[in-house]
């Protein structure tokens, strides 16, 4: 048997994307649309707003070496050092909607989506461990649920107004995508 505890009751819009952040022990989410960031400390049972964008929603983010927090916002990556208030600016996208869903991959390169808008779908986009962007995915009915398999050669990819999850071979020196399938349908009414 499985035992679920709250651990913090912080009334989120749409929380998501936790992740244990280890050089602070604590564990970090997100509120995207309010643009949010949460913090979880195990050792105290307490929590806490890190930081808020002012507006902007927070779509996902991910842990640096350097214990660093790339926050994936309004179509910008901003660079947040626990314990500032403020960040910085390290990259921005061409898009039309915010991120939605970002993950890490084993070498350091990030997986982000971008949600559809009004006149277009969203993508999938891969940043390099050299601030370069790539699209890896076009055309996506938000992106969401990402994934390295253990043994690193399959990736795995959720277009939640689709309800599929898709498998890529993915090569993990380059982080390349290739020969889509789909690993998963999700009848509808489920």
């Amino acid at each position: 048997m499985v035992r679920v505890e709250r651990v913090a009751d912080t009334r989120n819009r749409t929380g998501e994307g936790p992740l244990w952040h280890p050089d602070e022990q604590r564990l970090y989410w997100v509120d995207i649309p309010p643009g949010r960031l949460f913090a979880y400390d195990p050792a105290s049972d307490d929590h806490e707003v890190i930081y808020e964008t002012g507006g902007d929603p927070i779509g996902g983010f991910t842990i640096e070496a350097d214990g660093s927090v790339l926050l994936f916002t309004d179509r910008t990556v901003e660079r947040l050092v626990p314990g500032e208030a403020s960040t910085t600016v390290v990259s921005e996208i061409e898009a039309t909607t915010r991120f939605n869903d970002v993950i890490a991959d084993p070498a350091g390169r990030v997986f982000c989506g971008t949600m559809p808008g009004e006149e277009s779908l969203g993508n999938l986009h891969r940043f390099d461990t050299d601030g370069r962007a790539t699209v890896v995915v076009p055309d996506v009915d938000i992106p969401n649920g990402m994934g390295v398999s253990r043994d690193r050669d399959r990736f795995y990819f959720t277009e939640t107004e689709e309800r599929r999850i898709d498998a890529y071979d993915y090569d993990p020196e380059t982080g390349t995508l290739s020969n889509r399938t789909t690993f998963h349908d999700v009848p509808t009414g489920a």
